[in-house]
C-alpha cells in the first residue's frame, strides 16, 4: 500500500491568468462546494484563488469595484504546493504542513508530466495520511516498532515453502522489563 498523492487527486476548475474576476465570481456562485480555483497557462499550474482570500479582497472598502473587471493575476497566489502525481502521500502531507499559516487550507495541485491533473484538499489528504499510517502501524510491534507478528509469520511462510531453508526464531524473555 504505497499510496501515490494522483490516486486522490479530484479535478477542478481551472481559468487562465487573463480570465476576469467576474468569472471566478461566477465559478464560485455557480458550484458552492468549490473552496480552489487553479490559474493555468497552457495546463501547467501558476495560480490558485481560495473561495476565502478571492471574497475577502472583493469585500474590502472599494475591493469589488477595483477588483471585478480586473484580471485574477491581481488576486492569485502564485506560492502554490505543486506535486507530482507519482509523489507519495506520506511526503505530500509533510510538505503540505510546512506552508505559511494562511496557506495551510489550500488544495495541493496535482500534476502529471508536468500538467494539470487535478486538485487534492487538505481534509481528503489527512483523512487517507491516517489511513496509511493505520495500515503500517497494524504490522509493527508498538514497543520496538520492528516488524511485528504479522509479518514474521507471513516471511517465514515464504520461507517454508522454499525447497531449502533455514530459520532460526529467537524469543526474548522479559524482554518489556
Amino acid at each position: 500500500m504505497v499510496g501515490l498523492i494522483g490516486e486522490l487527486a479530484e479535478i477542478g476548475p481551472t481559468v487562465q491568468a487573463h480570465d476576469s474576476n467576474q468569472k471566478i465570481k461566477q465559478i464560485f456562485e455557480t458550484n458552492i462546494k468549490c473552496s480552489g480555483i487553479v490559474v493555468v497557462e497552457n495546463d501547467v499550474p501558476i495560480g490558485l484563488v481560495t473561495r476565502t482570500h478571492f471574497y475577502q479582497k472583493l469585500g474590502s472598502l472599494y475591493g469589488y469595484n477595483l477588483y471585478i473587471g480586473r484580471s485574477i493575476e491581481l488576486l492569485m497566489n502564485k506560492n502554490i504546493l505543486v506535486v507530482d502525481y507519482t509523489t507519495s502521500i506520506i511526503e505530500v502531507s509533510r510538505m503540505a504542513m510546512k506552508r505559511k499559516e494562511e496557506e495551510l487550507y489550500d488544495y495541493v495541485i496535482i500534476t502529471k508530466y508536468g500538467l494539470y491533473a487535478g486538485v487534492v484538499s487538505i481534509s481528503r489528504l489527512l483523512i487517507k495520511f491516517a489511513e496509511l499510517q493505520s495500515h503500517i502501524a497494524r504490522y509493527l510491534n508498538p514497543l520496538t516498532f520492528l516488524p511485528g507478528n504479522l509479518l514474521i509469520e507471513e516471511q517465514l511462510k515464504e520461507i517454508v515453502s522454499r525447497e531449502k531453508f533455514s530459520v532460526l526464531y529467537i524469543d526474548l524473555d522479559y524482554f518489556k522489563t
